[in-house]
């Protein structure tokens, strides 16, 4: 962990505990733009019929649920004018102010804005900061643009155009009903986005949205690269499926299913990252050159995140002007080769009795590793992999 991350943590845990020691409850708003008449930029027209009404409703919704006991961050832009400001004294709570680009002296606000004249509103004024919600650390910021990548984030600017995202909760006013956002509902929203939304919903999953679901996998054939993002050591393993495709049978089907009954039936609380080089389809278009870069990719995950797994079946059928299996006995020599050189690499290899030098490859990895066996049933792969994992895995 970096020092600036120590420090941030640091300082956001003595934050969390003054306020909650201080405070009933904490509440976050952004995107109040009082005194603000261009209801039509932000979609307000539709309910307002003027900025008073936006006004007096914030104000109206704001005191229905924060009393002077509680705090409220506010996540920037209060206002266009002075006299928009001044309606802060109308609300309950004590308030914090994590600055919008209203709320600069070179911002879009139609005052003077300093941060002496804020802090004569808000107790506390600045640019971001970091709170603990439900055990994370969490960063309090007015721009999504500007949103730490590795976890949850807290944001305003953007209005209604969205309420969630993969890592950010809006807590902008169109967004909401025009309601502050309990600390409950930032937790209610953070369990919601990581039990029900993904890849399908967000293109993609944050890696410490996975890390809270121990217990997944993830299949990835050639050439899909993990949604996931980088790899835990302790949390999440890769498993590269090395072996003839060429001329050999389905191996790779087959394993994938007897690993993932197993992981199933263990419960095993890691997730697993399975890599079959093997494409369901070959296309048309096939690129000789991407293949091998992922296949590289994967490779080096798996030594240094999981393990790697040599198949050896016999032949289904046989390629013309092409010896079966060449590229995987190459593949075999290699990463014995890097085993020789560090032996925290995990490999396993098997495959059928009558595979011709199999006692050959069997002999050169004892010399490395005297517990070496060559497996001749994908059952004792498998057996294998987990054999190896359940003993890293933290209880």
């Amino acid at each position: 962990m970096g020092l600036k991350k120590l420090i941030t943590e640091k300082i956001s845990k003595e934050i969390t505990k003054q306020a909650k020691e201080k405070f009933r409850k904490i509440f976050f708003i952004s995107d109040t733009h009082f005194d603000d008449d261009r209801l039509n930029l932000f979609g307000r027209d539709l309910i307002f019929k003027n900025k008073q009404e936006v006004d007096d409703y914030i104000i109206q919704k704001w005191n229905e649920v924060v009393t002077n006991e509680d705090l409220v961050i506010h996540v920037g832009d209060i206002a266009l004018s002075r006299e928009g400001l001044d309606k802060i004294n109308l609300l309950n709570g004590t308030k914090w102010l994590v600055k919008g680009n209203y709320d600069t002296s070179d911002g879009t606000a139609k005052f003077k804005v300093t941060d002496e004249l804020l802090k004569k509103y808000f107790k506390v004024v600045v640019s971001e900061m970091s709170m603990e919600i439900g055990g994370e650390t969490i960063y309090i910021n007015h721009y999504p643009v500007n949103a730490k990548t590795e976890g949850f984030n807290i944001v305003g600017h953007i209005h209604g155009l969205f309420k969630v995202q993969r890592n950010m909760i809006n807590v902008g006013v169109d967004a909401n009903h025009f309601v502050p956002l309990s600390e409950e509902y930032i937790k209610f929203q953070m369990n919601g986005i990581r039990k029900y939304y993904d890849q399908n919903v967000f293109a993609g999953e944050l890696k410490t949205n996975l890390m809270q679901r121990y217990g997944n996998i993830e299949v990835l054939r050639a050439p899909e690269y993990s949604k996931i993002g980088d790899f835990d050591m302790n949390k999440s393993y890769v498993f590269f499926l090395a072996g003839p495709i060429q001329g050999a049978p389905q191996w790779q089907e087959e394993l994938i299913k007897k690993i993932q009954k197993k992981h199933e039936e263990t419960k095993i609380k890691c997730n697993f990252i399975i890599a079959s080089p093997r494409r369901l389809e070959k296309s048309s278009d096939f690129n000789y050159f991407e293949q091998v870069t992922w296949e590289s990719f994967y490779l080096k995950r798996a030594s240094e995140y999981g393990a790697i797994i040599f198949w050896l079946p016999l032949a289904k059928e046989q390629q013309k002007g092409r010896s079966y299996a060449q590229t995987t006995r190459f593949e075999i020599g290699e990463w014995w080769g890097k085993k020789q050189q560090n032996n925290k690499i995990n490999i396993i290899v098997g495959g059928n009795k009558s595979f011709d030098g199999l006692r050959y490859v069997e002999h050169k990895f004892n010399e490395i590793d005297k517990d070496f066996k060559i497996k001749n049933k994908l059952d004792d792969i498998v057996d294998e992999i987990f054999k190896k994992i359940i003993k890293q895995v933290p209880k």
